[in-house]
């Protein structure tokens, strides 16, 4: 195991599928990954769970709202259809971000404190190839 703030370098040797190409070298670095701002990664899961959200009030309002105009509308029924399929699209989107939000801060949160007791998940990092 190593000390807090190493990092290993690993060279591996490649050799090409290709016939006429030479062996190719490729460095990867090993490094640990030891804590995750909770912050952070609840502002990623809050939007990312908003959108999806936003693609499943969008769905359901679209569901709604066709099963309103197959049905009869002229009824008080209907316009209680139209009101619930707009809603999906406001109130979804908020939902899922809240608890996103939420679901990102206590992932974090137990990871930190998982990767105390355990030291980490290890990670194999490659530099981009230059263009």
């Amino acid at each position: 195991m190593t000390g807090p703030g190493r990092e290993h370098v690993r060279i591996v040797l490649e050799t090409s599928p290709l016939p006429t190409s030479s062996l190719a070298f490729r460095t990867t670095l090993m490094t640990i990954l030891r804590r995750i701002d909770p912050v952070s990664l609840a502002k990623v899961f809050g939007l990312l769970y908003a959108l999806i959200g936003l693609l499943v009030g969008a769905l359901i309002s679209l569901l709604v709202v066709a099963g309103t105009l197959v049905r009869d509308s002229s009824s008080a029924n209907g316009a209680v259809g139209f009101l619930f399929g707009a809603g999906a699209i406001v109130i979804l989107p908020l939902f899922y971000g809240a608890l996103g939000l939420v679901g990102g801060l206590l992932t974090a949160i137990f990871y930190n404190l998982a990767a105390k007791l355990v030291g980490g998940v290890v990670l194999e990092l490659e530099p981009k190839p230059s263009a």
